[in-house]
């Protein structure tokens, strides 16, 4: 906003106008995000789950030991598709 101001030369009317419309954003924005991370997510455990059913059991158990989940599927059901630390050297992308 402050760059705004500085480039456009904005009168008090218009900033008041432009701050109320980013104000009015940022929620739906959020909002947005929050979708699509969740949309992430899901994507990322039907992959895993579709690999562990091509593996044998110890395969399966490899893999959950290999192929940690990124911290923000820690608290889910198991491991997600990247290796220690969240790496994706040598793997391809979900």
């Amino acid at each position: 906003m402050v760059r705004m101001q500085r480039e456009l030369n904005l009168t008090p009317a218009q900033h008041d106008q432009i701050l109320a419309i980013v104000n009015e954003t940022r929620p739906k924005m959020m909002k947005l995000r929050e979708d699509f991370e969740h949309q992430r997510h899901e994507a990322v455990m039907q992959a895993r789950a579709q690999i562990r059913a091509v593996l044998t059991p110890d395969q399966q158990e490899k893999f959950d030991h290999e192929f940690r989940p990124p911290p923000q599927y820690e608290h889910d059901e198991g491991p997600a598709m990247h290796g220690e630390g969240g790496s994706h050297e040598g793997r391809p992308a979900p």
